[in-house]
């Protein structure tokens, strides 16, 4: 190996030597891409600026022919005052008439009512024979009189309504004439006011021509030193483009001593691998070894675990087991007799085999399953699954269905003297939820 890891060795050597070298004409080339990245901002900056004095030259005429133009219009600020008087007067006018117009059509409205008053007391005068009051006669002379006065009225207040709207027609002619003079002088005023505030503007036009100016003069100078600047820039990237050529060569060479190192790695890491191939093989066998001493060590514990199991706890196991057994069922039967008794009282013994079977006697004989009563039958039933119930729980303290009894058709067959029992059964139960499936109606009152 130490022949492959020398050829190693020289080869990783040549090839830093050919990165190195190449690293050096990147710089070079880096700075080539430089030199044409600032060549190019440069280029732009220059149309930029070129772009930018052309604007401004064009912007230039046209301040100049803005200034020479007004050069020729004369704002009047005296005619805007005389204007302005002029428009304040006739608005002043134009009140007058307004208020004068108000009056009128109030007075004509006070006419109108008038002679509308006047003509109903001239129509009531005319059907007039009797005062309603006092039930005389009117008097002819009276009643002419009076329609005399309200004829005089109602004319009086005709020829002044006339008068009145012949006078109104006049106003709103003047009033409309006003209108138009303020509407026309006005207009008048405000394009005065317009060519006074273009005036005003010509002062900064006349900053802005001066800054065109300056700006253009700074445009032309930048435009002199960036065009030196690109010449400088083309004449370095003149310069610096042989080392394109070299970068390709030393990239050439580089390859090939990355090649030859490749090559040089590849062998050394095969006899590597024959080495590690039979190293690991000798490291298995020797694995295989020490597990076999450890089976051997385990199978004699295994050994002596079993003979100690067989021997001496099987028979620990069995004898706990027939006295747990023994414990279970003799509880079990005295809660099983104990729930039955409760609920047949004839002279029936109940208990439970060794295999837990039930076992029914009376009078010293024991009596087959078949021969008892339905409702006896069912409290047989009863009865063990309670005394279960209860021995399943005392054993398990903290099964989840401790506190939950479910009983289906407990009570099929009984009499109504079981059934009556049967509500101290479930008293006794005390358990936080008891569900009962049954038809009995008296089962339903237990709730």
């Amino acid at each position: 190996t130490k022949e492959f890891e020398s050829n190693l060795n020289l080869s990783l050597k040549k090839r830093k030597e050919k990165e190195k070298e190449k690293e050096e004409i990147s710089i070079k080339i880096e700075e080539k891409n430089e030199i044409k990245q600032e060549l190019g901002k440069s280029r732009m900056l220059a149309l930029s600026k070129m772009e930018n004095a052309s604007n401004n030259e064009k912007r230039l005429k046209e301040v100049k022919k803005e200034i020479e133009n007004f050069n020729l219009i004369n704002v009047n600020e005296k005619k805007i005052g005389d204007i302005e008087k002029n428009i304040f007067e006739n608005k002043q006018e134009r009140e007058k008439i307004g208020e004068l117009s108000i009056k009128i059509n109030s007075e004509i409205e006070i006419l109108k009512t008038k002679i509308e008053e006047h003509s109903k007391l001239h129509n009531t005068m005319s059907d007039l024979k009797v005062c309603p009051t006092c039930q005389q006669d009117v008097d002819a002379v009276y009643r002419a009189n009076i329609l005399n006065k309200t004829y005089n009225e109602i004319s009086h207040s005709k020829n002044r309504i006339e008068e009145l709207t012949i006078q109104r027609n006049e106003n709103i002619k003047k009033f409309k004439e006003i209108d138009v003079k303020i509407f026309s002088s006005e207009k008048e005023l405000t394009d005065l006011k317009i060519l006074k505030m273009k005036y005003e503007g010509i002062i900064e036009k006349e900053k802005l021509l001066q800054e065109l100016e300056r700006e253009n003069l700074s445009l032309k100078k930048d435009l002199i030193l960036l065009n030196k600047h690109i010449n400088n820039l083309n004449d370095s990237l003149f310069k610096i483009s042989k080392f394109d050529i070299l970068f390709n060569e030393k990239e050439k060479e580089l390859k090939e001593a990355m090649r030859q190192e490749k090559i040089a790695e590849i062998k050394l890491m095969e006899v590597r691998k024959v080495i590690e191939v039979y190293s690991k093989t000798i490291l298995e066998f020797k694995e295989k070894v020490k597990k076999i001493e450890e089976i051997k060590k385990n199978l004699d514990y295994i050994t002596q675990l079993e003979n100690w199991l067989s021997k001496k706890f099987v028979p620990v196991v069995t004898f706990l087991e027939k006295n747990v057994m023994a414990s279970l069922k003799k509880e079990f039967s005295k809660l099983f007799s104990e729930w039955f008794q409760t609920l047949v009282s004839d002279n029936f013994v109940v208990r439970l085999t060794d295999d837990f079977t039930p076992i029914i006697e009376q009078q010293d004989y024991e009596l087959d399953y078949s021969y008892l009563s339905g409702g006896e039958r069912t409290a047989i039933a009863l009865a063990y699954r309670l005394a279960l119930n209860q021995v399943i729980n005392s054993l398990r303290s903290k099964i989840k269905t401790r506190e939950l009894v479910i009983l289906d058709e407990p009570t099929d067959g009984f009499s109504d003297q079981q059934l009556d029992k049967m509500r101290g059964v479930l008293e006794q139960l005390k358990v936080k939820q008891l569900i009962i499936v049954s038809h009995e109606q008296k089962i339903e009152s237990f709730v």
